[in-house]
């Protein structure tokens, strides 16, 4: 039989080694003398003969029936190529990962040419990677997730398209994942967008907005509504009724968080009783304000109004400057439903709260309670402004995939998710009293909001001696004016409930439990209509109630003084709303009282001498002149009757001075700042008009010095 296999075997094997490389070589060399050894022995055996390889195996007649004989025999050779590509795709696309890995490293250690090394070697093996298999998408993907995650938004946008037509047809499963990914993408850019623009505060706050409600359009995320009320309070400097507008923009993501948080207490519940075919926990929330009929209803809740705790020197009438001004509505001053216009209390009226096993969640002490599986939350007066996101475990509803996702507070993973089978929280038996709520660690909330609160339950704690008070932690630093506020109230009541630390961490979820949880409240101030709000703002009647304790507590270095005192309150060692000409304006008020006998200039220390010496200080004052800040909270300790010139913005989110002083019965008189949509958040303040409306007022209070500036 006349055959030329030889050429046909050597183009084979040549053919194999080109294909599979080096790695691959020998066993292709392996099969060429393999088969040539066989097309040898069948020209020179006596084999060689139509019968026998008919009989047996094939007879081959031609070349081209032998290349039909290979090519059969090519097949695991072919499957070999295939696995061989598999293999090297795989490795180099764990070394796009290890290189991703490497490069956010050096990246977080400050390395930045380490940093562009391992990310040059990432895409290099992600060249190799779509060389050996371009229409996988795993490649693809690990690059566009590393894009993501260096904030190349646009290139990983780019990337997750690529993948798109690369998915298998039987995995339709994954294109929504993939199309989640793009949305994402889509939303950090504009994240990134709005920080570059914002500048913490400073920057373009109109632009700033308008990038929030483009997030907003792709997720309607309850931490993006937070961000775009707090930035319409700010806004509202120009404009009162955006005050309104950021109410309601609080209000959604308020409800849109105690939504998300009844989703993931309904999923824990789940996993806890791990009875899947129970009838699933509600994934709504209901939430209650101090004194409405619903909030009366729930089992396990008590809620009562308090009479006077305390002996008054003065009748506890407010003044007819506050009633023309502000009321007590119980309500966030809207028609909606969610405003209970249930009650229509005067401004005087404050609840005692009592609520059996009761949870104490996040930085600000967000009371919830579980009820048949549902969860309740009782709001407090400082409610309208909470970020409930910031306090409780929440499931990310507000995205369109199916998956239970948990909401990451801190956007870096850094707080584990809690484990449904175990409790995390310290029990509380027994009573306590909790002092924690909204930002009670900021100076104006602890003087202005806590400290009345404290002062109103002393006859109670009194009586309760096993009654614990949960209080910040930040109690434990003796020298904090949370300590020293403290020992002045306990001590001169000589009350010797147990202190209980609050843990103030951004960290989500519950610190306590508590048998039975009090805690002190009133109705949301609004203005007198009911239809505009305000911010924090604390009962009249407990100011005064407060005011006139802290009289019998502390007994002042300056009393029987029969100089009066013009007490000036700067920002010194803040960041924000330092004063133009600042300078020139405090040596001029000297310049007044040095022209008029009987007063004296004192400068503020911004109470680095500690509580008790801004009460001395305060309370001995015949006239405050201050910029808007935290000192200002000190005016509870002022006398009745005492001046007060607030150098102060437009927005009735900043009224808490105005409140307080016509709270207090003290002569308020205000002089604006100059707007600027950054408001509070201003680095620089500057005076409308100059100082002369600052001058005048102060010269009519002290009664001389020069009139003409």
């Amino acid at each position: 039989m006349a055959t030329s296999f030889t050429p046909i075997v050597a183009m084979v094997a040549s053919r194999a080694t080109w294909y599979f490389g080096a790695s691959l070589a020998p066993a292709s060399f392996f099969f060429g003398r393999l088969v040539h050894g066989v097309t040898d022995h069948v020209r020179r055996s006596e084999f060689a003969n139509e019968n026998y390889w008919g009989s047996h195996v094939h007879v081959f007649k031609s070349d081209q029936t032998m290349l039909a004989f290979l090519c059969t025999l090519a097949v695991p050779l072919a499957l070999a190529r295939q696995e061989n590509l598999s293999y090297k795709y795989n490795i180099a696309c764990d070394k796009i990962i290890a290189n991703a890995q490497k490069t956010a490293k050096y990246h977080n250690e400050h390395q930045p040419v380490l940093a562009a090394k391992a990310e040059a070697e990432l895409f290099s093996q992600f060249d190799k990677a779509i060389s050996f298999k371009p229409n996988e998408p795993q490649a693809y993907m690990s690059v566009a997730q590393f894009l993501s995650n260096s904030h190349k938004f646009d290139r990983s946008i780019a990337m997750w398209n690529k993948v798109l037509p690369l998915l298998p047809t039987d995995r339709p499963d994954l294109r929504p994942m993939i199309e989640a990914n793009i949305k994402h993408c889509k939303y950090g850019k504009l994240s990134k967008q709005r920080d570059d623009v914002y500048q913490q505060g400073e920057g373009d706050i109109n632009a700033a907005v308008v990038l929030i409600e483009q997030q907003l359009a792709l997720y309607y995320s309850p931490r993006i509504l937070f961000d775009l009320a707090t930035l319409s309070t700010m806004k509202s400097e120009l404009n009162h009724s955006l005050y309104n507008t950021a109410h309601d923009y609080y209000y959604q993501a308020q409800l849109a968080s105690l939504h998300a948080a009844a989703s993931f207490q309904a999923v824990m519940n789940m996993k806890k009783r791990r009875r899947p075919n129970k009838k699933p926990c509600p994934n709504e929330i209901r939430y209650h304000k101090v004194g409405t009929k619903t909030s009366k209803a729930i089992k396990g809740y008590r809620s009562g109004r308090m009479t006077a705790t305390h002996s008054f020197d003065y009748d506890v009438v407010t003044s007819t400057a506050y009633q023309s001004k502000y009321a007590n509505h119980g309500t966030n001053g809207n028609n909606d439903d969610h405003d209970n216009h249930e009650t229509n209390h005067e401004t005087n009226t404050i609840y005692i709260n009592e609520l059996q096993n009761a949870k104490l969640s996040g930085k600000d002490g967000i009371i919830t309670k579980q009820i048949k599986c549902q969860l309740h939350a009782f709001a407090t007066s400082e409610w309208p402004v909470v970020g409930v996101q910031e306090n409780l475990w929440m499931a990310e509803v507000w995205k369109s995939n199916a998956t239970f996702n948990i909401y990451d507070h801190s956007l870096h993973r850094t707080y584990p998710p809690p484990d449904p089978n175990v409790n995390n929280h310290q029990v509380i038996e027994g009573s306590a009293l909790t002092l924690v709520s909204f930002s009670a660690t900021v100076y104006y909330h602890w003087v202005m909001n806590v400290l009345p609160r404290l002062i109103a339950m002393v006859p109670t704690l009194k009586t309760s001696p096993d009654m614990s008070i949960i209080v910040p932690q930040i109690y434990e630093q003796h020298n904090h004016f949370v300590s020293k506020t403290l020992s002045l109230v306990l001590d001169h009541n000589e009350l010797t409930n147990a202190l209980i630390g609050y843990d103030l961490s951004e960290k989500p979820g519950v610190r306590y439990q508590v048998e039975r949880l009090y805690w002190l409240d009133w109705p949301v101030v609004t203005t007198v209509a009911g239809t505009t709000h305000t911010h924090c703002l604390t009962s009249p009647y407990s100011l005064m109630e407060a005011r006139q304790h802290m009289a019998t507590v502390v007994e002042s270095d300056y009393g029987g003084s029969a100089t009066k005192t013009l007490l000036y309150v700067g920002r010194n060692g803040t960041t924000t709303r330092q004063l133009t000409n600042e300078y020139a304006l405090v040596e001029r008020l000297q310049q007044i009282v040095q022209s008029n006998s009987g007063w004296r200039f004192q400068l503020f220390d911004d109470g680095k001498s500690g509580v008790k010496a801004s009460y001395d200080m305060f309370s001995a004052a015949s006239l405050v002149v201050g910029i808007h800040g935290s000192g200002m909270a000190n005016i509870l300790f002022c006398a009745p009757s005492t001046s007060v010139i607030e150098l102060g913005f437009h927005s009735i989110a900043a009224e808490h001075y105005k409140h307080a002083s016509l709270a207090l019965g003290l002569e308020y008189y205000w002089v604006g700042l100059k707007k600027d949509v950054h408001a509070m958040g201003s680095k620089t303040v500057e005076l409308e008009g100059g100082m002369g409306t600052v001058i005048a007022r102060v010269e009519s209070v002290v009664g001389g010095g020069t009139k003409e500036l």
